[in-house]
């Protein structure tokens, strides 16, 4: 989403030594900028035999004050969105029997529901499960799918959140 951020990063990986690196912005909602995406890190690298399925999104937001629009973008960051990844990742991966790795990040929002943030943890629940399903469906093929449950981080995620004490007594 912020190619400026990309174009750093990946610049860092060079300086690291990388042999080789592609960065490209990519809406996870979109199938078409998916598709888009991974033709273009194809090219550049070739098939990625490690997904990591790492987009998120999350507004704070109490029942009352709900919006439709909002709940359906934070069901397809969430879920939708690493399915459509994961989905086209897979299809060289298994025309070919290359072993790989998919990375599925959710969060302790499964365990540990919050008021506040409804939507987003029924997402991760459902990324959870289509995860768990996801690697029976692999078995035997090469393919692992690995579920990251990440607690809360200090990043800026919810750096748009208003968390002061009067939305809080609500």
């Amino acid at each position: 989403r912020r190619e400026d951020r990309l174009a750093e990063t990946a610049e860092k990986a060079r300086v690291a030594g990388a042999a080789a690196v592609y960065a490209g912005p990519l809406d996870v909602t979109d199938e078409a900028a998916v598709g888009r995406f991974f033709e273009a890190s194809e090219n550049a690298l070739g098939t990625a035999d490690v997904i990591v399925n790492n987009a998120g999104a999350s507004r704070f937001h109490w029942l009352a004050e709900t919006d439709a629009r909002w709940l359906r973008s934070e069901i397809e960051t969430n879920l939708i969105g690493p399915i459509l990844v994961t989905q086209r990742a897979l299809a060289p991966l298994l025309a070919t029997g290359t072993p790989a790795d998919v990375v599925v990040l959710s969060s302790d929002a499964v365990r540990r529901p919050r008021p506040g943030q409804l939507a987003y943890g029924a997402s991760k629940a459902g990324l959870e499960n289509y995860a768990e399903a996801l690697g029976m469906a692999l078995e035997g093929t090469g393919i692992r799918v690995i579920r990251l449950r990440v607690g809360p981080t200090i990043t800026e995620f919810a750096v748009a959140w208003d968390l002061t004490d009067e939305t809080m007594r609500k």
